[in-house]
C-alpha cells in the first residue's frame, strides 16, 4: 500500500478496522498488478525471452523467499513472478541505453542471486554470492561465479570497472563495510538497488531476511560514510523506463553511485 493512502487511512478509520481495511486494499492492488503485469509481459517477448519466468522461480527458490511452498496464496506468488521481470528488465533497458560500452569493460554482480542481468548484457562478468548452491547454479548458466562476501571481498582494488549490487545491502550486518569495499574494488560506477522506503527501519533480530532498510536520504548518507557520491537515484517503476523521481508503487529503490 502506498505510503500516503496508508496515512490516509489511518486517520480515517477507526483503529480497530484498519488492519481489515488495510489487508482488503492491499489484496486489491496486487490483483491490479497481476493483470497490468500479465499484459506488459505478454506483449513484450524481450522480456519473457531474457528473464524467463522460471529462471525467475529457480531465483525465488535459490534465495529462500518462501513464494513457493504454500506459505502464501497464488495472487501473491505470481505479483513475485512478475515483479522480478519487469524489475530486471528496466535495470537491462537502462544499462543498454546509457552505458553502450558497458560490456567492453569489467563487471561484477556482488550478491547475484540467477546470473539473468550479466547473461542478458551478453555474459561479460563476473557473478558472486555467499551461498554455495547459488553459485553453482550460475555456473550451470553459463557465468562465471564465484563465492563471496560483500563485506569482505577479494578482489584487489580497482580490479572491475563497473559493479552491480541488487537487493543485497539490506541483508548485510554492515553496510557501510560493504560500499567500502564495493567503493574499493570498483574504477568507475556503483549501482545498487535497495527495498524502497520512506523512513529507514532496523528489522528485529527474530526477522528471517532483512537487517537494514534505507529511506532515500539515509542511503545517500551511509554512502557518504564509504566514500561515494549519488550521481542520481529513482525508484524502478514497474510500467516504464528507469528515470522518474515519482515512486509508482515501487518496491525498488535504485542508485547510481561513484568515488567522491
Amino acid at each position: 500500500m502506498k505510503q500516503k493512502t496508508k496515512e490516509l487511512l489511518k486517520k480515517i478509520i477507526p483503529s480497530l478496522f484498519y488492519p481489515f481495511i488495510s489487508k482488503y486494499y492491499n489484496k486489491k492492488v496486487s490483483k491490479n498488478l497481476i493483470i497490468l503485469a500479465k499484459k506488459e509481459i505478454k506483449k513484450n517477448f524481450e522480456i519473457n525471452n531474457l528473464f524467463p519466468e522460471n529462471k525467475i522461480i529457480d531465483m525465488i527458490k535459490l534465495i529462500r523467499l518462501d513464494r513457493l511452498d504454500g506459505h502464501i496464496n497464488i495472487q501473491e506468488k505470481e505479483r513475485d513472478i512478475f515483479i522480478y521481470q519487469l524489475r530486471f528488465y528496466r535495470l537491462y533497458k537502462f544499462f543498454k541505453k546509457n552505458y553502450p560500452d558497458m560490456l567492453k569493460d569489467k563487471i561484477i554482480d556482488v550478491g547475484d542471486a540467477s546470473g539473468l542481468m550479466l547473461k542478458a548484457l551478453g555474459k561479460k562478468g563476473l557473478a558472486v554470492n555467499i551461498d554455495r548452491k547459488t553459485v553453482e547454479y550460475i555456473k550451470k548458466q553459463g557465468i562465471k561465479t564465484e563465492i563471496g562476501d560483500v563485506e569482505n571481498l577479494k578482489y584487489k582494488d580497482k580490479s572491475f570497472d563497473y559493479s552491480f549490487c541488487f537487493q543485497t545491502i539490506e541483508h548485510v550486518k554492515n553496510p557501510v563495510k560493504a560500499l567500502s569495499e564495493l567503493s574499493r574494488i570498483t574504477k568507475k560506477r556503483i549501482f545498487v538497488s535497495i527495498p524502497y522506503k520512506n523512513h529507514t527501519i532496523i528489522l528485529p533480530s527474530e526477522a528471517p531476511d532483512h537487517i537494514f532498510e534505507f529511506s532515500t536520504e539515509d542511503f545517500i548518507k551511509i554512502a557518504r560514510l564509504a566514500g561515494l557520491s549519488c550521481v542520481n537515484n529513482f525508484p524502478i517503476n514497474y510500467f516504464e523506463p528507469i528515470g522518474s523521481k515519482e515512486n509508482k508503487g515501487s518496491y525498488f529503490n535504485f542508485f547510481i553511485l561513484e568515488l567522491k
